[in-house]
């Protein structure tokens, strides 16, 4: 804690909080070990459901939703963002609807049986896609552009 009645800064104490990692940690815990007793009274379309609410929640705060509405609406209505007035049109949406592809190539692959175990493939897979193929159609400069988190 800093000292606002003296003009120097100077640690007056410190004080560690150890104890709100420790009960997280163990709320977790506990929560795992509750886990296999709740699956009878919580139905699983419940479960589904919740997690499909959050996915949708946090989904529209991504680039990815700002740039597919970017894809739907005229240019007049496209925010102030700087990767909007920097960058051509064409490329943002050359660039949403590759992601877009990618993205429900990754939902088709994911939903079919047994294939979760090639999840870590397909994820280096697309690593080498954005490092060496995607330069290749869009210049880097434009990508860094629509990858900047302002």
């Amino acid at each position: 804690m800093l000292s606002l009645a003296s003009s120097s800064s100077s640690v007056l104490y410190v004080r560690e909080q150890r104890v709100t990692q420790f009960l997280s940690g163990l709320l977790i815990v506990m929560a795992g070990l509750v886990v296999p007793y709740l699956h009878d009274y919580i139905p699983l379309a419940m479960c589904w459901g919740v997690c499909l609410f959050y996915s949708a929640i946090g989904a529209s705060h991504t680039q990815l939703y700002e740039r597919c509405k970017i894809l739907l609406q005229s240019e007049k209505h496209h925010p102030d963002k700087s990767y909007v007035e920097n960058t051509p049109q064409n490329v943002i949406n050359s660039y949403t609807i590759v992601q877009i592809v990618i993205v429900v190539l990754l939902v088709a692959l994911l939903t079919a049986p047994y294939s979760a175990t090639l999840f870590p493939f397909i994820l280096l897979l697309l690593i080498l896609l954005r490092q060496y193929l995607l330069p290749l159609l869009i210049f880097e400069n434009l990508i860094k552009l629509l990858e900047d988190k302002k």
